[in-house]
């Protein structure tokens, strides 16, 4: 059977097929994979020499696999990372990671003494397998992702598989490979809430809202893809495809004649804080050629306050060229008011949990009332979201809140749907 020139060890596709041969004839015996690696090997080929390097990798074979009686079958896929599997019999999770946290931590003391001028660090990710149908491949791929998890932590030499983790990981890779296939297909889109008069009704404006599809046509829930761009730091291409067809839109509306009001785009703190944004917003403008007036961009409160002295030059810049920047989602976060009339911003949206919260009782009542007094005597326009009711619409309008938004009056909507029903004169 072919091995590795180095280790005896066997290579990678032999070893998944050996591996799974002995899960499926042995269905009732517990085993577990393991992922081992050891950080800064490259380094003792660079200062001691290929010799060095290749006996210390035959010493780490000979360690933990060849010579360890409790492994079945090991390989060595890459330079220094081995995947082995190993029979656990009644060892528990807990025995199981005391015992290899023993063997790296001996290793690396071992060879630390022999290559002192470089740190090491043998780490290794451990999935317990809970049914030996599962296939080897996959029990890999998570003994893997549990060792990747904690790569960089020294103080950590071996990680369980958590499978709570992966779920998160695989639905972030799912959820950006969503975006990036809608975007391929131009799936996605911009639906539009309109912002009315508490007292009248009238529609006084509008915010644009990003949606993306996946390949049937289903709108994936913004609430589950967006956290997710932030996190991948993939935001701003979103927003930049959003930014684009928003002043699509304006341009089209106006050379229809239609009743076009200002719209509101959300800028993410990635985006806000990547230089050229407002080179970007200029050359949108010019493009499409749209009035100042019809565009104000929304910071989230958050945004603002944790990178206020960056953001603030920003906003500034952006309200000399006209635009209006609005302070989104206003008592979702810990910001003082002292603060908040620093803000280089022209209008202030309250969150709707915090809105809604205050109406439900006369403190929060009380305490909403003197904010939004508070805050358009210093000069901030004030819209209240998450409006849904009409007792809703009442209390926020007695409390000198004219401008709402919410399902009271629409939900957001796709482009054309909006188009028809505010835009277009009848």
């Amino acid at each position: 059977m072919e091995r590795d020139y180095l280790t005896n060890l066997l290579p990678l596709h032999l070893f998944l097929r050996e591996a799974d041969k002995i899960l499926k004839n042995n269905p009732d015996c517990r085993y577990a994979v393991t992922a081992t690696d050891l950080s800064n090997f490259k380094y003792i080929n660079d200062l001691y020499g290929m010799a060095e390097g290749n006996r210390t990798i035959q010493e780490m074979a000979e360690k933990f696999f060849s010579g360890n009686p409790r492994c079945i079958l090991a390989s060595r896929p890459y330079a220094d990372q081995f995947r082995s599997l190993i029979a656990i019999g009644d060892v528990s999770q807990d025995e199981e990671v005391a015992i290899i946290t023993n063997m790296n931590t001996e290793f690396t003391e071992y060879i630390q003494k022999r290559y002192p001028n470089i740190y090491f660090h043998v780490y290794t990710g451990l999935y317990i397998i809970e049914d030996n149908s599962e296939g080897i491949r996959s029990a890999c791929d998570k003994a893997h992702f549990a060792k990747k998890c904690f790569k960089g932590n020294l103080s950590v030499t071996c990680g369980i598989f958590d499978s709570n983790a992966y779920k998160d990981s695989s639905n972030v890779m799912r959820l950006t490979h969503e975006f990036q296939s809608a975007r391929e297909r131009d799936s996605v889109y911009v639906y539009y809430q309109p912002k009315c008069s508490a007292s009248t009704g009238e529609f006084i404006g509008a915010e644009a809202l990003g949606r993306i599809a996946d390949k049937d046509g289903n709108i994936i829930s913004p609430g589950e893809f967006i956290p997710v761009l932030e996190r991948t730091g993939i935001i701003g291409d979103f927003d930049d495809i959003i930014m684009e067809k928003t002043f699509a839109d304006i341009r089209r509306w106006i050379d229809n004649g239609g009743n076009v009001k200002p719209v509101s785009l959300n800028i993410s703190r990635i985006q806000f804080l990547k230089p050229g944004l407002i080179d970007k917003i200029l050359a949108l403008q010019k493009k499409y050629d749209i009035p100042s007036r019809l565009i104000e961009l929304e910071i989230t409160e958050t945004t603002f306050i944790e990178s206020v002295d960056f953001i603030d030059d920003t906003a500034r810049e952006l309200r000399r060229h006209g635009f209006t920047i609005d302070v989104d989602d206003f008592g979702s976060g810990y910001s003082s008011l002292s603060l908040i009339a620093t803000l280089p911003a022209d209008t202030i949206k309250l969150d709707c949990s915090f809105a809604r919260q205050c109406l439900d009782n006369d403190k929060g009542v009380i305490l909403l009332s003197g904010i939004i007094n508070i805050l358009k005597s210093i000069g901030f326009d004030i819209i209240c979201e998450g409006i849904e009711t009409e007792r809703e619409r009442q209390r926020i309008m007695e409390l000198g809140c004219d401008k709402i938004q919410g399902y009271y009056y629409d939900r957001p909507m796709p482009s054309a749907s909006f188009e028809e029903k505010y835009i277009t004169k009848q």
